[in-house]
């Protein structure tokens, strides 16, 4: 079973720094505070919470102005590379074939409860999992946010970086 990502070559790091660069560009630039939020409430409340809202399956969003704009661009932009405890990736491949991949939101004796983005769960009974486990991913997929206008992401950003 593949368990994550790899290094990155060089044209991915190249690719990875450039977007680094736009994203600081644009971070910089001020946003629209309530166009902002229509793209806060739509991504990000979809896995995370803010003031106990949201679907609550990545960490809560409270205080993040207090990140720097590298640590949330970061995160924003290489979830895999900094995944906080009990938010990575779980995988299970069913006997018939099926691979289903979410946060793992409860494993006992009588099966798996896989949660995913907008907090749609799946539970999986034992006798149909042929084999399960963490990846070496974060729940946040990557690029959720690359092919955005430049004025939303300046806008997301924005409010993002409001939250205290």
């Amino acid at each position: 079973m593949a368990n994550g990502p790899g290094l990155m070559d060089a044209g991915q790091i190249q690719e990875q720094q450039h977007l680094m660069e736009r994203f600081s560009t644009l971070a910089q630039q001020p946003g629209d505070l309530a166009r902002g939020k229509v793209y806060f409430q739509t991504l990000c409340l979809s896995c995370h919470t803010l003031n106990g809202e949201g679907v609550g399956i990545a960490p809560a969003l409270d205080g993040s102005a207090n990140r720097t704009t590298e640590a949330l661009l970061l995160a924003l932009l290489t979830p895999d590379a900094a995944i906080e405890p009990g938010y990575r990736m779980y995988r299970i491949e069913t006997y018939q074939g099926k691979m289903h991949e979410g946060f793992m939101l409860q494993n006992n004796a009588s099966g798996t409860t896989l949660a995913f983005i907008g907090g749609r769960e799946l539970f999986i009974p034992k006798s149909e999992i042929r084999r399960e486990g963490f990846m070496k991913r974060s729940v946040m997929p990557s690029g959720l946010i690359d092919n955005l206008p430049d004025a939303d992401i300046s806008a997301l950003l924005s409010f993002i970086a409001s939250l205290e």
